[in-house]
């Protein structure tokens, strides 16, 4: 593969330098370029109704482990196409205060950087968003996701070890944020049928109740079956409410046509649906 110009992939001064510091060069670059994994997925196109309608687990995030492979995109900067875009905003050549923060960490030593990146969840989460499968950083941790996993395509894409090697050495603690879809798709359809302006978790001054708030002209604290029940009610009162026409539009998301078998295409007595979607 011959060499290619940095100016290709709009990479900063300082993320140059950093690879040419660590022996990372422009053909591994153009490697790491070319590969389908550095998109930039975006939690609209991923599931857009839990864009628009999305409740988190009422019990709360996770800690658990997760492979930066599995980090498929990076909300906070859902207008950037793909990998080294976000990776040059965070470690930029600018003045603003958020690109340049963390540009001192990029005197590091490649293995440096990423047992850094380690050592740094134990007291700085990396936040994510887990949707359909699928995990977004979300609320903090861009820089350290970004270029953790720059460096795990640089050395998958080096094939000099196993991949479950690999994937061991890129291998962290993250806080995982869940979505209960069975409240978010309720949320959607609630506010279709105008039985709700929205629907949103409870919180008091010690955090999460395990409640939801349902919101009109005035707020009321709910529990999760109270939400199912007014659906369900509301859903066999005004069926005509449902557009048919937007409900299709999202059948091709498999949590959400799970939902509709569920929850909307449930049979009645007769063996009939109980509406004629």
């Amino acid at each position: 593969m011959g060499s290619v110009n940095y100016s290709t992939y709009d990479l900063s001064d300082k993320i140059i330098e950093f690879c040419d510091r660590n022996s990372i060069t422009k053909e591994e670059i153009d490697r790491i370029y070319q590969s389908d994994s550095i998109k930039n997925e975006k939690l609209s196109r991923i599931n857009p109704l839990v864009h628009q309608y999305g409740i988190q687990d009422a019990s709360g995030p996770e800690i658990k482990d997760i492979c930066i492979k599995d980090v498929v995109g990076f909300e906070p900067y859902n207008d950037k196409r793909n990998l080294c875009e976000i990776l040059s905003t965070c470690y930029s050549d600018g003045t603003a205060t958020y690109g340049l923060r963390a540009n001192d960490k990029l005197q590091l030593s490649k293995d440096e950087m990423i047992n850094d990146i380690k050592d740094s969840v134990s007291f700085e989460s990396i936040n994510l968003d887990e949707v359909d499968g699928k995990l977004l950083v979300s609320t903090n941790g861009c820089h350290r996701a970004a270029m953790l996993k720059f460096l795990y395509l640089d050395e998958v894409l080096k094939g000099e070890k196993l991949p479950e090697e690999i994937n061991e050495k890129y291998t962290i603690k993250g806080k995982v944020f869940k979505y209960d879809m069975t409240m978010t798709y309720m949320n959607y359809f609630l506010q279709m049928m105008k039985a709700v302006s929205y629907i949103k978790l409870d919180y008091d001054d010690k955090g999460l109740t395990g409640k939801y708030v349902i919101v009109n002209d005035t707020k009321t604290t709910v529990s999760r079956d109270e939400i199912l029940d007014l659906f369900n009610k509301t859903l066999e009162k005004y069926p005509d409410k449902v557009d048919l026409d937007k409900v299709n539009m999202y059948a091709c998301i498999p949590s959400f046509r799970d939902f509709l078998k569920e929850h909307v295409l449930k049979e009645n007595e007769y063996g009939n649906s109980r509406n004629n979607m």
